[in-house]
């Protein structure tokens, strides 16, 4: 019985502690890895408002017409199937995001749902983007970003980025980004709906 519990001691030890501390930095390579594609797409390193929406959103990554993910390997080849699966793991479910962990210039405005239902409540898009801009002047619309998907060596991360301008100003775009000389830069991108 003593071994028993010694040996299901060693056991939580050797799997429990090691995943844990790998989700913690993981969690932490996220941000990082949401600042870098906010600062190289979105000017977060300059003095305006980031303005995003709180929620993570679920994604499946998949291209227009298609409903086989190799197609996106394809797209944003050297994307791996590993970081492909952690893509798909971590966006099964939506988490929220926390202001204090982006590292920019930028000032951010996490909005959460019913902020954007009180700003978008009005009559036609053109008022409800006009009060938008009116409370966030120096923004440049609303984003919505995914969970970051990454290779077990944390080398390579998917992310998938929505944007809103408009009434007719939006996108949605995967993006590839490797880990270079520590920092996290664009290696390809796929634009996947445009509005």
């Amino acid at each position: 019985m003593r071994n028993r519990i010694l040996l299901l001691a060693c056991l939580t030890l050797i799997f429990y502690i090691p995943s844990q501390s790998f989700q913690r930095d993981e969690t932490a390579e996220e941000y990082k890895v949401y600042s870098a594609i906010l600062k190289a797409e979105h000017q977060a390193d300059k003095p305006k408002t980031i303005v995003i929406i709180k929620r993570t959103s679920e994604n499946r990554p998949i291209l227009p017409g298609s409903d086989d993910q190799k197609d996106i390997l394809k797209a944003l080849s050297p994307l791996t199937q590993e970081t492909l699966m952690s893509y798909n793991s971590r966006n099964a479910a939506q988490t929220e995001l926390g202001v204090n962990k982006f590292d920019f210039i930028a000032k951010v405005a996490l909005l959460n749902a019913d902020e954007i239902s009180e700003i978008f409540h009005r009559e036609g898009l053109r008022d409800s983007w006009k009060a938008f801009y009116q409370k966030f002047s120096d923004s440049g619309g609303v984003i919505k970003l995914s969970r970051v998907g990454f290779a077990f060596d944390t080398s390579q991360a998917l992310i998938f980025v929505s944007h809103y301008c408009g009434a007719l100003c939006a996108s949605g775009t995967y993006y590839l980004l490797i880990k270079e000389n520590g920092e996290w830069k664009v290696k390809r991108e796929q634009l996947i709906w445009l509005s």
